[in-house]
């Protein structure tokens, strides 16, 4: 109520005026402490902040000291002598003692107050300035407010005194920052500039005549400029830096360069998850409806040419074959796979539309989902009986399919003939940032999620409790399994089976709900809960399976239950029919069980087919067990397996297993090709065996024992810069040419900005040319014998690392500016840019700049489509080429003529041809 009276000037000047009044008694109370030193007086901002910094519920009684409330006074008086208060400022005096007041009560109350589950907490960590408690934002924003008053004195009397000791106080108060608290996305918005900017520009403006003044005010804007985690504005320090003594102390920087070390890529939406198993499609079992993906044939037995024959050995997909994967799915004839590139493709029964294309009918070959390709990627799928669900890294989720009881999740039982967006509750359309879907899944009838809290949502079919919201009425819209919210558990993994969910916690526990399916064939119901005892109650909420500790994994058959432990062991309980338990034998289990002839096997991923089962060992190595008609076991043969069989083929075909799904009698396998006993390289699992460039560097920590200097300081930025950035390109030059060619057929949008390393906008690229620039790369003289070219040769040398640097940054943010159709560039950047690349890239120097040379000309290759953009800029380019004898530009169309611009050249130049 007091904070909204400040509207009003009459109760401010009165509220002031009283404070005033009692400024005597507190000095009397006072005299016999000791007069603060005059140095301490004009940093009232700093005292505010300690004041304010110190509201914490773990301090007892009043949160300022005497001594400090007597600094305070002290400091407005000379403030007041110094030019009349203004009302702004009388606001801000009392604003503070508000908090003051407000923080005391806090404290007091703090002995009633509920303690904070640590667990909830780590899963909504602070790290934004608004995530911060009331008075610390309030804090930061009087402070940022006072630098900008003392800003238009000092302007107006040309003495900057009090602000230069203000900005002394910037760096330690800065430090106490969370990461990235200052970042676009915070609301720190007065009028039409943003107190962040008002703060840069006047710390980057302000007279420095000092050393100590020159090292407050760069460490100050590089401080900012890390909370920020905008790339343009530590370029802007950068190039200060390369502005300043070299020798010039830099110590007070060593936080914020700490807390670049140690800042992560962020995840990108085409990039892969960390674990994430990749590779190329195998299948095999039952070729019925054209589920294995086979295309075409000449069997006798497949009708209109349309392959629908058993494999009986894993076959590679010949359609497929040099596209890879990051993720397959299938319960019974239909089949789904999301590539690395984030594209969905079906195939096998259309019935019910479930293949997303429009129609009912049958796919023979993996094909495209054209509703997806003007979408953000896609980044998991699940399917079940008649419908399939899939979820974009935008956290939108699409259902289409067989709607029967509800498992679209729209909200009513229709059959949807092409992808429909999924409604989700509020809370996660509120804070789609904290609480968005982050995996999918699918039961026969019955569909799941969990979102990145922890949290999960289930709909769809519920006659025995499979949803686990405690009755058995159909769900026709995404609910929330309250069970887990009200236990304070959060949920890792879950598999939904045909009238049966399984369910992993984050804490290694197991809950099933629902019960067996009733099957005419056999007599009861076969005990898939694994609650022992015979038990075959259906459960109607999640319920701790009590015999099966440190859980990382579950699956789910049509009648039997699998789980993986921490250690790698795999348990399975159900029924044993065909031997499909694993144990040698065809009797049920009710409790889970040890498969033993897994003993020794590290189990990386397990699967739950009708009557089969498949795992995956950390090495590469698959076992299946169970029914083996139509080959479904892979081994060639149709001989049930009551124990792990190893599959052989894999190995004499050179490929290694790395990712399975299983459907009705058959499986889609993910495999990596073996070279020389190892596994090759892929985007994720590279081991830097050929000597290629890693994906990113492992961050290593500041040497806080060498002194910090502009120079080095300047040297130790540009590496943490490149080593972040290095995440969101691909490395290897096979891979990025696969990727570029994709963005020029699928144009995507991507973000303009990504922390500390991605800054899509002209001022960031021309700063990368100013910096550049400042190395005077280029010799007048392309004779190397000459004495200048000899001495602008040793600048070269000494100063190649930021020049490389700079080229990696300008490939990234050209890279990341292929996904950006909404932006581009000025002319005027864009001319100085390709000069400079140009030029460097046919530089005529030594060899120790050939790495120059080449990262130049690689950063044209990449932006090949924003520099020469039309058939007759191509044909002009290429003619250039035909035409050139000189070996400086052998570097340069080496790489504008290989694979991708080679097609790209040739084919537009071609068509310009008479």
């Amino acid at each position: 109520m007091e904070i909204a009276l400040l509207r009003s000037a009459t109760y401010v000047e009165d509220k002031y005026n009283e404070l005033k009044r009692k400024r005597p008694e507190e000095k009397e109370s006072d005299s016999t402490k000791d007069t603060p030193s005059s140095s301490y007086l004009p940093a009232i901002g700093a005292m505010r902040l300690d004041a304010l910094s110190s509201f914490r519920l773990d301090k007892q009684g009043p949160t300022l000291p005497p001594e400090d409330r007597k600094k305070l006074n002290e400091a407005i008086q000379e403030l007041e002598g110094m030019w009349p208060v203004t009302l702004l400022e009388k606001k801000l005096v009392l604003l503070y003692n508000f908090l003051d007041q407000m923080s005391s009560m806090k404290s007091a109350r703090r002995e009633h107050m509920v303690p904070i589950n640590k667990d909830k907490l780590a899963l909504a960590s602070v790290t934004t300035l608004e995530s911060l408690p009331l008075s610390t934002q309030l804090a930061v924003k009087l402070f940022f407010r006072l630098i900008q008053t003392i800003r238009s004195r000092s302007q107006a009397c040309g003495n900057y005194t009090t602000l230069l000791r203000l900005i002394h106080q910037l760096p330690r108060m800065l430090t106490d920052l969370p990461p990235l608290s200052l970042s676009p996305e915070q609301h720190l918005q007065t009028n039409d500039k943003s107190i962040f900017e008002e703060i840069f520009n006047t710390v980057q403006q302000v007279p420095t005549s000092s050393r100590e003044d020159q090292e407050a005010a760069l460490s100050s804007l590089l401080g900012l400029s890390i909370k920020r985690g905008r790339l343009y504005h530590i370029l802007l320090v950068i190039r200060l830096l390369l502005q300043a003594p070299p020798t010039l102390p830099m110590q007070l920087a060593y936080p914020f360069l700490q807390e670049l070390t140690e800042a992560k890529p962020e995840e990108t939406d085409d990039s892969t998850d960390d674990g994430q198993r990749v590779g190329y499609l195998m299948s095999f079992g039952k070729g019925d409806h054209g589920k294995l993906g086979h295309g075409t044939c000449n069997h006798p037995a497949c009708a209109d040419s349309k392959c629908t024959e058993n494999k009986i050995i894993p076959t590679m997909l010949e359609s497929t074959r040099d596209l890879m994967f990051k993720k397959i799915d299938s319960l019974s004839t239909h089949s789904v796979a999301v590539s690395v590139h984030g594209e969905l493709y079906t195939w096998g029964n259309g019935e019910k539309y479930r293949l997303g294309h429009g129609d009912a009918t049958k796919e023979y070959t993996p094909r495209f989902v054209e509703a997806f390709r003007s979408k953000p990627r896609v980044k998991d799928v699940a399917c079940g009986l008649g419908h399939t669900i899939v979820l974009l890294v935008s956290g939108e989720m699409y259902a289409w399919g067989n709607g029967g009881n509800g498992r679209l999740g729209l909200g009513d039982m229709a059959d949807q003939t092409a992808p429909m967006k999924v409604p989700f509750p509020d809370e996660i359309d509120r804070d789609r940032d904290n609480a968005s879907i982050v995996a999918v899944f699918c039961g026969a009838s019955h569909s799941l999620a969990i979102n990145q809290q922890g949290r999960l949502y289930t709909w769809g079919k519920n006659n025995q409790g499979q949803c686990g919201h405690g009755h058995t009425n159909d769900q026709l819209t995404p609910a929330e399994v309250l069970y887990f919210d009200d236990m304070e558990m959060h949920v890792l993994t879950v598999a939904g089976g045909w009238e049966h969910t399984l369910i992993c916690t984050t804490n290694g526990k197991a809950y099933a709900c629902g019960c067996g399916y009733k099957d005419s064939r056999r007599a009861g119901l076969p005990p898939v809960l694994g609650l022992g005892s015979n038990d075959t109650e259906r459960r109607l909420k999640p319920t701790l399976i009590p015999l099966l500790d440190d859980c990382t994994a579950v699956a789910c058959g049509w009648d039997h239950s699998l789980a993986l432990t921490r250690d790698g062991s795999a348990y399975s309980w159900g029924s044993g029919s065909n031997g499909k338990l694993g144990h040698g034998d065809e009797d049920n289990r009710d409790i889970p069980t040890k498969i033993l002839g897994l003993q020794g096997k590290y189990i990386q991923e397990i699967k739950a087919g009708c009557e089969h089962t498949t795992a995956i060992t950390d090495s590469g190595e698959m076992y299946t067990w169970g029914h083996s008609d139509s080959g479904r076991l892979g081994h060639g043969d149709n001989l049930t397996r009551k124990t792990p069989s190893f599959v052989e083929s894999f190995a004499w075909q050179g490929y290694r297993p790395v990712s399975i799904a299983v459907g009705d009698k058959y499986n889609l396998v993910l495999v990596q090709p073996v070279v020389d006993g190892a596994v090759r390289a892929n985007n994720q699992t590279a081991t830097n065996t050929q000597g290629k460039t890693p994906r990113s560097v492992a961050p290593s920590a500041p040497d806080s024992t060498i002194p910090l200097t502009a120079v080095t300081l300047t040297s130790q930025l540009m590496h943490q810069l490149d080593r972040l950035s290095n995440a969101y390109m691909p490395q290897e030059n096979s891979q990025l040419l696969e990727r570029l060619k994709y963005l020029y057929m699928h144009p995507i949008t991507s973000p303009t900005a990504l922390a500390y390393a991605v800054d899509i906008s002209n001022d960031t690229f021309q700063l990368l040319v100013d910096i550049i620039s400042t190395t005077n790369m280029k010799a007048e003289s392309d004779d190397p014998a000459t004495p200048r070219a000899a001495s602008l040769s040793s600048k070269v040398l000494a100063r190649s690392s930021l020049v490389l640097t700079s080229l990696r940054l300008i490939k990234v943010n050209l890279y990341q500016l292929l996904s950006c159709s909404h932006l581009a560039l000025s002319p005027s950047t864009l001319m100085q840019l390709h000069d400079l690349l140009s030029g460097l890239a046919t530089l005529s120097m030594k060899e120790d700049i050939h790495e120059i040379n080449q990262c130049s000309a690689d950063a044209l290759k990449i932006g090949f489509q924003i520099f020469y953009p039309t058939g007759a800029e191509q044909h002009h380019l290429l003619w250039q080429f035909m035409s050139a004898n000189h070996t400086a530009d052998l570097v340069l169309r080496q790489a504008l003529t290989d694979r991708l611009c080679q097609v790209r050249l040739y084919n537009e130049a071609c068509c310009n041809f008479p």
